[in-house]
């Protein structure tokens, strides 16, 4: 693909600049909501460049490719970003970007941290029923994250940071964040998905976490690992679904809440919780054990047959009323959630694969993980699970696993048939 010029530049009237360092020197080292709402609704070295504003990246258009490494001197805000994987630049830095802060992604990966540096942002495909929009995320610097020094200098500077590791990794950034210094509180969103991952941060933090405020987060939008096709196109290309809004749990913010672009802030983030685990990835676990049985690749396509549509629909209905029943929702609401849910799986421009979706079936079994979890919770609120189990069964024997390798809670073993130890 050919990289699309950059836009026009007036000189007049400056937002950012940047320096332009020589081949072979060093690197300079939509919805927002109700806030607390709940679910349903080219030079020589060291010459200066001045550029005008506001960058038009952030609204969508690209910037030159530049065969030099870049230094981008900030002017607007920045956010320092853990994770410039799918997540981290498929959602987060493009909600970072269109707030009007300068993400500053920190990643281990030295071939996308040096990408990053040297073109200054990132190209991000979305991708819906209604059409693709190609953006440019940037201005965007990159740090890697073995140099400590220099990111303990970003964190001293920015507005807030963020997470997007996945797993328990980011609890690992504990002892670097409470090495920074600064006069104001540093907020970090902990874009994890991962239960109480706000109190399992501020407790690796210590004393720290007094002047940390640890936001957990939970991620809705799907960003499909990038194909082989797409890395050939543009290695720094993501392909991502425009779903907003990402879920923030305002209680656990220091200071002020920032008016932030596609992020919604809540004083109660178990409900959300709830809908990501049990109805988004349950949802999509299910689906995809069904069309695993039917001997289907694509997920979009099983999503589009009324056969399989109407098993994940009984897999809701159990499940999306104890969660109404168990948080104190509507109804309506979480129907509406769902149908939407369904017709997100539909998205075929996505390009996601029943194999991606039913992998790891022993994690996903877990007996607080999306199926027994949501079984258990249906049980707590008076509701026979019985769709729930038949799709535990179901994802046993697509994956030939053996019950009695599973903890599963003698209530729900019963259910299921299996034999409980």
């Amino acid at each position: 693909m050919a990289r699309p010029a950059a836009p026009d530049q007036q000189r007049s009237d400056p937002r950012f600049e940047r320096v332009v360092m020589g081949v072979g020197m060093g690197r300079g080292a939509a919805d927002g909501g109700d806030r607390d709402g709940k679910p349903g609704e080219g030079g020589t070295a060291g010459e200066h460049r001045r550029f005008a504003g506001p960058f038009h990246g952030a609204r969508g258009d690209s910037c030159p490719h530049l065969d030099r490494p870049v230094h981008w001197a900030m002017v607007r805000p920045t956010v320092v970003q853990f994770g410039a994987g799918s997540i981290g630049r498929g959602f987060a830095g493009q909600l970072w970007s269109d707030s009007g802060f300068d993400p500053v992604f920190v990643d281990l990966d030295t071939g996308l941290v040096d990408a990053i540096e040297r073109r200054g942002g990132y190209p991000l495909r979305l991708v819906g029923t209604h059409g693709r929009e190609d953006r440019w995320i940037g201005p965007a610097r990159a740090i890697h994250g073995a140099d400590s020094a220099a990111v303990l200098r970003a964190l001293s500077e920015c507005a807030f940071a963020a997470t997007a590791i996945g797993g328990d990794h980011f609890v690992k950034l504990a002892p670097l964040i409470a090495q920074v210094r600064r006069e104001t509180p540093l907020n970090v969103v902990l874009c994890e998905n991962r239960t109480g991952s706000g109190d399992l941060f501020r407790a690796a933090l210590g004393d720290a976490g007094k002047s940390v405020g640890c936001a957990g987060a939970e991620v809705g939008r799907m960003v499909p690992v990038p194909t082989p096709e797409l890395r050939a196109e543009d290695p720094l290309l993501v392909l991502a679904e425009p779903y907003v809004p990402l879920i923030v749990d305002g209680s656990a913010w220091l200071g002020p809440r920032p008016d932030l672009a596609g992020v919604r802030f809540v004083n109660d983030l178990a409900p959300h919780h709830a809908r990501k685990l049990h109805t988004h990835n349950g949802g999509h676990f299910v689906l995809a054990c069904l069309a695993r049985e039917r001997g289907i690749d694509s997920l979009a396509e099983a999503a589009d047959l009324p056969e399989l549509a109407e098993g994940l629909a009984a897999f809701w209905e159990e499940t999306g009323l104890a969660i109404v029943r168990a948080h104190g929702l509507d109804l309506p609401g979480q129907r509406a959630f769902e149908a939407d849910l369904l017709e997100r799986f539909r998205n075929r421009a996505l390009g996601d694969t029943v194999e991606r979706v039913a992998r790891d079936p022993l994690r996903k079994l877990r007996a607080d993980d999306r199926l027994v979890g949501a079984a258990t919770l249906c049980l707590a609120q008076g509701i026979e699970p019985i769709a729930t189990c038949a799709a535990i069964r179901r994802a046993l024997e697509v994956h030939d696993i053996d019950p009695s390798a599973l903890d599963l809670p003698a209530e729900i073993a019963g259910r299921v048939g299996a034999d409980v130890q």
